[in-house]
């Protein structure tokens, strides 16, 4: 579940510009750590825990590497990893020159299937505006218990 909040920000340039315009903003969210990680897949396969740490340090290497070298990295069940970066437009052909070329950035393109589990993910908004409503009442138990009509009589 992704959970957001209220938010406010008043508008200081454009067609609002005074006016208060609210949006709903992402609260940070839990996290799945390394060591949670490892277990899970130890219980899942018959990979010990250090074997799946090892595999972890192993493939962070490899990608490491390969994006060093340019290249894409394509996870089976995942998605790839690419090196993507854009360029300054420029008025002449001859301005353009590797300076022109903006920093790499690591871009994943997960698989369908993950994509398509974003989509299905819940999500809350707080609104502090509304006063939580007040619990329900419990209904009156029955004498000796709720299932006094039951067995001996003894609410037992």
């Amino acid at each position: 579940m992704l959970r957001f909040e209220i938010k406010s920000t008043k508008m200081s340039i454009g067609k609002n510009k005074g006016t208060t315009l609210y949006y709903a903003k992402q609260k940070s969210h839990d996290r799945i750590q390394t060591n949670d990680l490892e277990r899970r897949i130890e219980r899942m396969t018959t990979l010990s825990r250090a074997d799946v740490h090892a595999a972890l340090i192993a493939l962070s290497d490899v990608i490491h590497e390969e994006l060093h070298l340019g290249r894409s990295v394509t996870l089976a069940e995942l998605g790839t990893f690419k090196l993507m970066a854009s360029a300054k437009r420029m008025p002449k052909a001859a301005d353009v020159t590797a300076q022109t070329i903006r920093t790499p950035r690591v871009r994943f393109y997960p698989v369908d299937a993950i994509r398509l589990a974003a989509r299905r993910v819940e999500l809350s908004l707080e609104d502090p505006t509304k006063t939580p409503s007040k619990p329900k009442k419990p209904a009156p138990k029955t004498p000796g218990g709720e299932h006094a009509h039951e067995g001996d009589g003894l609410g037992i």
